[in-house]
């Protein structure tokens, strides 16, 4: 239950996307001292765009994650490496792989 005094936000920073972000606006603060929760539906942004579920100021590129079928896939900028190799266009993402570029690394994780 929240008390009467917690308020949160929830936003759909992209219209391309029915992705959102929850965000608590009162001062209060989410388990694990987190920003705030993303709900995934389709696409997820992330980058410098104010458009982007996360937002990435330094990024020089948006990355966008999304389900194809049951698979997770990246397409980003051409900046962008999945596993030190260039990533040209849409990429089916497994347990391990290292999305990297200027600024960032990202570990993907999948459960099974």
């Amino acid at each position: 239950l929240l008390g009467d005094d917690v308020e949160l936000r929830l936003e759909v920073p992209n219209q391309l996307s029915r992705s959102a972000r929850l965000t608590c606006t009162s001062g209060h603060r989410f388990v694990d001292s987190s920003d705030g929760t993303i709900l995934v539906k389709d696409h997820l942004f992330l980058g410098p765009s104010a458009g982007a579920h996360i937002h990435c100021p330094t990024w020089p590129a948006q990355l966008v994650l999304f389900l194809r079928g049951r698979e997770l896939y990246c397409q980003g900028g051409d900046t962008l490496r999945i596993n030190s190799e260039a990533m040209n266009a849409a990429h089916a993402l497994q347990h391990g792989d290292v999305i990297s570029g200027q600024d960032l690394r990202i570990r993907v994780e999948i459960e099974s």
